[in-house]
């Protein structure tokens, strides 16, 4: 807790402040890559052999690395207003030190999408009911991958020892928590549009489906 009464910065807060966004920046990679390793590639690995399988499991890693650069970005966004508030009460201190800002690099996601295959013993295809409910619980799982990132606000509840008095740290806080919205939205591609995982598996089971029914009419067909 602050002293009451004080109004200012600690701008060895703010360094300790910078450290910890970028763990909380770490911890969110290494969660997402967790769940979308034991959760989607490894299930999915044992449900869809087939070319296309493979080509649309390279193409979820596309993806994955477009959405880990916008995390990124979410989380630098948060460091460079932190960075300006310190910046700001440095000037209006006449001088006062401030913190080095962190660069927010982390480690990338590596997606085993090697683990799917385009046959299995020969056979090529996609264990339908097993894949609906699959696709199904994509819903489930992007909710517990936001839940689990939420769960680092923790981290930044001593924003106030940074910024001192007049709500400032309750401020950083509330700007944290919009920045967590922000990549919680990134993980519609997991459950969103046409081309997201989970509308893709329905896609391709209903179209197999159809094909085979259309081979078995053209095969009954005199």
């Amino acid at each position: 807790m602050t002293e009451q009464g004080k109004t200012g910065y600690n701008y060895i807060e703010v360094a300790n402040l910078f450290a910890k966004v970028l763990d909380v920046a770490t911890e969110t990679k290494s969660i997402l890559s967790r769940y979308l390793n034991e959760e989607v590639i490894d299930p999915m690995s044992k449900l869809w052999y087939a070319p296309e399988a493979k080509e649309f499991f390279k193409s979820f890693q596309r993806t994955v690395a477009e959405e880990e650069k916008n995390i990124d970005k979410a989380f630098q966004f948060f460091v460079d207003k932190i960075d300006l508030a310190q910046h700001d009460w440095s000037e209006e201190t006449e001088g006062g030190e401030v913190a080095e800002k962190v660069t927010i690099e982390t480690e990338k996601i590596f997606l085993n999408v090697a683990k799917i295959k385009d046959q299995n013993d020969g056979n090529i295809y996609i264990a339908e009911r097993s894949a609906l409910n699959f696709a199904e619980g994509l819903t489930s799982l992007r909710e517990k991958i936001v839940s689990d990132i939420k769960t680092q606000e923790t981290l930044l509840k001593e924003a106030s020892l940074a910024f001192i008095g007049d709500d400032q740290g309750a401020a950083i806080q509330k700007c944290f928590e919009g920045i967590l919205k922000t990549i919680s939205d990134i993980f519609d591609f997991l459950t969103t549009g046409e081309n997201s995982l989970k509308e893709t598996i329905i896609s391709v089971t209903e179209e197999y489906r159809r094909f085979a029914r259309r081979i078995s009419e053209e095969m009954s067909s005199k």
